[in-house]
């Protein structure tokens, strides 16, 4: 004889986190509710991104009346002329920045040019050692600052001086570059170094004051 269940089959069904217990006869019932969340979520989900697309994807409606072309064609004007102008303004801070760092009477390149010249002097180096390295002014604490240049004119001539010190095994100097801007071409005047400590010496390391010219 064959024995029939008197009680209802019960169905583990994993809808959350949470197990729970539902009779076999309802799991069609959890299925549609699963199938029904999920397709609000999606229908969420598209609802939301139509409303983004609409926001990005607006398209401002072209003015017909005159005084509604006139209006815009100012507004447009005024943001074209601030274009220009930042454009123009970066520009001219290249430019700037380029000249100060890259020029010919840039103090930074007439530091390195001329240093290399003074390391290479060969009374420079019987008198400072070898180890010759240049630098800035010095504050009271021993830190270094920028170089010191200074442009004039004189005689009609547009002229850059530079002054630094340099340091060596056996002393300590002061290094002056004399400049001048001849037909849009600088040329050293001179170069000359100077001993800090007793006894004094001079040494001319570049004299161009006369009919020759050192150019740059």
């Amino acid at each position: 004889m064959q024995l029939r269940a008197r009680f209802p089959i019960y169905a583990k069904v994993l809808v959350k986190p949470n197990i729970c217990i539902r009779p076999v006869s309802s799991t069609p019932t959890v299925l549609k509710e699963i199938q029904t969340k999920s397709q609000r979520d999606k229908d969420q989900h598209a609802l939301q991104k139509s409303v983004l697309e609409d926001i990005f994807t607006e398209h401002k409606e072209a003015p017909k009346t005159f005084a509604g072309k006139a209006k815009e064609a100012t507004v447009n004007s005024f943001w074209y002329a601030c274009l220009a102008a930042s454009v123009a303004g970066l520009i001219g801070l290249i430019y700037t920045v380029g000249k100060e760092f890259f020029g010919n009477d840039s103090p930074q390149v007439v530091f390195s040019k001329s240093l290399k010249m003074v390391k290479d002097h060969e009374e420079v180096i019987r008198i400072f050692g070898e180890g010759i390295a240049g630098f800035g002014e010095e504050n009271s604490r021993g830190r270094r600052k920028a170089l010191k240049s200074q442009k004039y004119e004189q005689d009609g001539q547009e002229r850059l001086r530079l002054e630094y010190h340099i340091k060596g095994a056996i002393r300590r100097g002061t290094v002056t570059v004399d400049m001048g801007n001849d037909a849009g071409t600088w040329d050293y005047r001179y170069i000359v170094v100077k001993t800090d400590s007793r006894p004094i010496e001079t040494i001319m390391v570049v004299d161009n004051r006369g009919p020759r010219k050192f150019l740059i």
